[in-house]
């Protein structure tokens, strides 16, 4: 574990973003990991060690030829570096003056550069390695084009857009052949011999031209010879003579001899399989063969000798990236876009080891990320794409299991044959306070023929079998389709018993769920499937709720199972915990401006051990009193995510504007964008925050809008222990996942970390105070207040489970209230007398 910026432990990330190295001996995987490099056994896929140097992110790691133990980094810090594998040390440092985006070893001493400049375009140009200098040759370029190398000190090709360019050491890029396409390129490659290319579009097409060496020098020799452009790209200065010297008038130069035009291309061969846009290809060590992959999770073997193809199917997620074993040719290094790194021998069609990563964030305007802790493990639980929720042990930054929601195809429809509908996706879980049952709403493309797609959301509940595996644990019990008619906004679980809530926005209303049967609360470890599904169901909905046609935002529980808080536009309202019965309002705090609606609630969270209720709205943050259903105070705060502590009334928000492009000095580069980030800790309605920690995070231009969870770590895993003594004493302690799916567990800040929030009170949302200091409200008095009443029905023992503070005057929380919200005399007065006797006493 490291402790550096204020964070204890950190991982996860992307991996697989950039190209990776098999090194020469086929024992090791480089990835680019942010600013490292990673490296993994290519034999059992366990972490072997780090490349640590760079200042910002690597984007291509590259062998040296003249020695295995020995490799070449770029970064968009600016920097190259020369690394010795055995000792882990950067032997050399060269420093360009621009990010570099790819490179490419070219002749002894000089490699090729592809810089960004902005957005929109890069350039390439040679650098010399000994001198450490940039050179002559330089062409403009599309921005992050990567580049591709045949042979050392032979062939490099790029591509951008609709052309690809190849070139050779001697003219460079000014004097590039260029090959024309109807369709973008994607993806390019050249062969170990420097005579075959092949590239593949978007249509899933791939043109391999033969003799590319031969047809690159002549367009090369052609464009050389027109004397518009020397090999330095400038044009040659007219002869003069010597004007001491001179007996005659010097005639005036010659026009430059008109140059025959370049000898045309070779024609390409298409071959076509893929239905999506081709996303890798590489050649064999020999050259033998071509393999290609792309979205539908298939390695194709390419053999041009006998003109067939072979596949290596179900490999479980788009291929991004090929690398061949430069020592055995039937080896290869995959790379994916779910973040899994595969090494395969087509030799016998197997997976040899695979390293997997936390699940990107799904792409889409309305990807959705939950993530949560699963109770008892402290594994952090994503949703990732095509239906996928995976388990990651945070402790050793490592994949634990998956869970399939729903069977899905990676194919997707073939290009060009229309809208291709919306991918399925994961938009709730939720677990059990055992971990016993997890919950979860995903929505899927409906298929209703004549009809335009729209996405269906589908509620189900799962039941674990402790002798199975983390994930596929897991048992479906329950099914329900469209639950709501329309969208799912909101999913909670009691924290006592076998219930739990969904919401909807366009419905108007939540349902509570309950599960029927006397299966017992959690499977044993020789529970068998059936055990498993008994303890997912069978669930029904047992009543249904809404308040003024509002939509319901968002729901949560309090942590005494008394109550159900579910939020209605602005407004809080208090529900009945096991019946569809409005037991009260707390309204919204007053917006800023005259006469404008109040901001509506996005999420919701109930403090243990306090009456209290906190909410992040659009633009700020709201914490109420739930005894005297009212708003405490409030503060206009770019609020991004909220959560509360299981074990005490601690509670954090992340603070943060949406991100912003930085480039130069900000450390980002083209593609990138930097988001400033705060986490504040507090305590019940304490406004000065016990604690603070001010993040910086890079994330990419195109990545999905997801924005960063802060999930408090359940007592009693080990992650709760390897974090002893972090956050705030008092407080559990804190991981924060970046949008990146980069995640930290926050360390304990400094004593003067905390910083007022009504110091930065701004926006929508107006400042509410309370008379004097504010009142921390006992949960004790939350459940005397309103269990007697929810109870319903005798011997519902769930509903009234409080954790008791020992208040010195407990029935003073009973009556802060105000007169026309307190409970009836025939709920009010047991409750009074109850809290009036010493405990152990029986009337």
């Amino acid at each position: 574990m490291t402790q550096q910026d204020g964070m204890q432990l950190r991982g996860g990330g992307q991996f697989t973003a950039r190209p990776h190295l098999l090194t020469l001996d086929g024992q090791t995987v480089l990835v680019c990991h942010g600013n490292f490099v990673r490296a993994h056994s290519a034999v059992t896929g366990e972490p072997l060690y780090r490349l640590t140097g760079h200042t910002a992110e690597v984007t291509a790691v590259l062998a040296d030829p003249d020695n295995a133990k020995r490799v070449y980094t770029s970064s968009l810090d600016g920097t190259l570096r020369h690394w010795d594998l055995r000792s882990g040390l950067a032997l050399r440092t060269w420093r360009v003056p621009e990010p570099v985006e790819s490179f490419a070893l070219g002749p002894p001493g000089h490699a090729w550069l592809s810089c960004p400049v902005n957005d929109a375009s890069g350039r390439l140009f040679r650098y010399d390695l000994t001198t450490g200098t940039p050179g002559p040759l330089r062409r403009k370029i599309a921005s992050g084009s990567p580049l591709s190398m045949g042979s050392r000190g032979g062939l490099v090709a790029t591509f951008e857009r609709h052309t690809v360019l190849v070139w050779g050491p001697k003219h460079g890029p000014r004097g590039a052949l260029s090959l024309f396409h109807t369709k973008p390129f994607t993806c390019v490659a050249l062969s170990p011999d420097d005579d075959t290319l092949a590239a593949g579009d978007r249509s899933g097409r791939i043109l391999v031209w033969r003799g590319i060496r031969a047809a690159a020098e002549s367009a090369a020799e052609a464009v050389a010879a027109t004397g518009a452009v020397t090999d330095a790209g400038r044009a040659p200065p007219p002869p003069t003579g010597a004007v001491e010297e001179a007996v005659e008038p010097v005639p005036a130069p010659a026009p430059p001899r008109r140059a025959a035009p370049p000898p045309p291309a070779p024609e390409p061969a298409t071959v076509h399989w893929h239905a999506q846009a081709v996303g890798a290809l590489a050649f064999s060590a020999d050259g033998t063969y071509l393999f290609s992959g792309g979205r539908e999770a298939v390695l194709v073997v390419w053999d041009f000798a006998s003109a067939r193809r072979t596949y290596l199917p179900r490999l479980g997620g788009a291929l991004v990236g090929i690398c061949a074993c430069p020592a055995d040719a039937a080896r290869l290094a995959l790379r994916q876009a779910d973040n899994t790194l595969r090494v395969v021998n087509v030799a016998t069609m197997k997976v040899e080891a695979s390293v997997m990563g936390l699940r990107p964030v799904p792409a889409g305007k309305r990807a959705r990320a939950p993530a949560l802790l699963q109770p008892g493990t402290g594994h952090l639980v994503v949703a990732g794409s095509h239906s996928q929720v995976q388990f990651y042990d945070l402790v050793r930054d490592a994949h634990v299991d998956r869970l399939q929601l729903s069977p899905h195809n990676l194919g997707g429809a073939e290009a060009g044959t229309g809208p291709e509908p919306p991918p399925p996706r994961v938009t709730h879980l939720a677990f059990s306070a055992d971990g016993s049952t997890l919950a979860s709403v995903e929505a899927r493309p409906d298929a209703a023929p004549g009809s335009a797609p729209r996405l269906v959301p589908t509620l189900k509940f799962w039941g674990r079998a402790a002798a199975r595996g983390a994930g596929a644990g897991y048992v479906l019990g329950t099914r329900a389709d469209d639950p709501h008619r329309g969208d799912v906004s909101a999913l909670a679980f009691h924290p006592a018993r076998d219930a739990a809530a969904s919401a909807s926005l366009g419905a108007a209303e939540f349902k509570l769920w309950v599960r029927d049967g006397s299966a017992p609360r959690s499977a044993g470890p020789e529970a068998s499937r059936a055990a498993a599904a008994a303890v997912a169901g069978p669930w029904r909905c047992a009543a249904v709720g809404s308040y003024a046609s509002q939509p319901i935002s968002a729901l949560a529980y309090s942590p005494d199972g008394s109550l159900l808080v579910a939020a209605a536009g602005a407004t809080l309202t208090l529900w009945h915990a096991g019946q569809a019965r409005l037991l009260g309002l707390v309204p919204p705090p007053l917006p800023r401006q005259v006469n404008a609606r109040p901001p509506p609630a996005r999420q919701v969270a109930v403090l243990s051990h306090a009456a209290l209720a906190v909410s992040a709205l659009d633009g700020g943050l709201a914490v109420s009193c739930l005894l005297s259903r009212r708003v405490l105070w409030a503060a206009g705060l770019p609020v991004l995510g909220l959560a509360a502590d299981p074990g005490s009334s601690h509670w954090a928000a992340v603070l943060g504007e949406p991100a912003a492009a930085a480039r130069g000095g900000g450390g980002g580069a083209a593609g990138t964008a930097a988001q400033e980030l705060t986490v504040l800790l507090f305590r019940g309605a304490e406004r000065l925050p016990a604690a603070a920690w001010q993040l910086r995070r890079l994330v990419a231009t195109g990545a999905a809008p997801a924005a960063p969870q802060i999930l408090f770590v359940p007592p009693g895993c080990e992650l709760a222990g390897a974090a002893s003594g972090a956050t705030h004493p008092g407080s559990s302690p804190l991981v924060l996942l970046g949008p990146d799916r980069h995640y930290s567990l926050l360390r304990r800040a400094g004593a003067g970390a905390g910083v007022a929030v009504a110091a930065t009170m701004t926006g929508p949302v107006a400042a509410a105070d309370v008379d004097g200091d504010p009142v921390q409200s006992p949960a004790q008095g939350l459940s005397a207040m309103f269990a007697p009443e929810a109870a319903g029905q005798a011997g519902d023992k769930s509903l009234a489970q409080g954790t008791p503070l020992g208040s010195a005057a407990p029935w003073a929380t009973l009556l802060d209230a105000p007169s026309h919200v307190l409970p009836s005399l025939d709920a009010l007065c047991p409750a009074f007398l109850k809290l009036l006797l010493p405990e152990g006493e029986v009337v």
